[in-house]
């Protein structure tokens, strides 16, 4: 259960200027669609900024997307960077304990660069595969309080990913610069593990391990485009 804040954050205010901004220069660019496009594009996961505002009860979410693309004649380059951030706070009363807290904050870097390709375009509406190669890191972390016995326990996860991205990329414009698209990804990663955990009183403990990870993600993100 999430709820909107009543007052707009900064960073609300400022997708609401972006969004002003690109629609009264769209006006002045509304003319038909170019046959040969632009050979340079950025986009930005501007569906990603407007959650990011809203609050949650427990957790605060942080999410923020870019991508940059040049386009050639028969396949095109593309790249960009992915920044996912997370603290969720957890409060439980049990029969064992008179009071737990669980503090979790969680941080990805996401790195990703490749080709795409169009298979199909017309003049408003094109549709285009890809595939990249993709690096994460991550960084996870909790910290446990029982208020009973007075101890905190401490969790440290931090990975490694490598991996393919492939991609169906829906994209229509709605001026010759300006465009909004969204994907379908399916990601395959190779990912490398290390645990530390710590508790009064004791020696830190030290693991690692070694994982396979598939992912299928339905469109999440809905990106702004400027093409120049």
């Amino acid at each position: 259960v999430f709820l909107v804040e009543k007052n707009m954050k900064p960073k609300a205010l400022i997708v609401v200027f972006l969004f002003s901004y690109f629609f009264s220069f769209a006006q002045s660019d509304s003319t038909k669609l170019n046959a040969i496009p632009y050979k340079n594009q950025i986009g930005f996961g501007v569906s990603d900024l407007l959650f990011n505002n809203l609050k949650y009860s427990n957790k605060k979410i942080e999410n923020y997307k870019v991508f940059y693309r040049r386009l050639f004649k028969n396949i095109n380059f593309n790249l960009g960077f992915n920044y996912k951030y997370l603290n969720q706070i957890f409060n439980a009363n049990t029969f064992f304990t008179i009071f737990n807290i669980s503090n979790t904050f969680n941080k990805d870097y996401i790195f990703y660069i490749g080709v795409d390709k169009y298979v199909y375009s017309n003049k408003s509406i094109k549709l285009l595969v890809g595939l990249d190669y993709s690096y994460k890191k991550s960084n996870h972390i909790s910290y446990n309080r029982d208020s009973s016995f007075l101890w905190v326990s401490t969790f440290n996860t931090y990975s490694n990913s490598y991996g393919l991205l492939g991609f169906f990329r829906a994209e229509y414009f709605f001026t010759r610069r300006f465009s909004i698209s969204t994907d379908v990804i399916i990601t395959g990663y190779l990912e490398y593990y290390n645990y530390s955990s710590s508790y009064p009183n004791k020696p830190p403990d030290y693991s690692s391990s070694k994982l396979y990870n598939l992912d299928f993600n339905f469109p999440k993100t809905i990106y702004l485009n400027y093409s120049f």
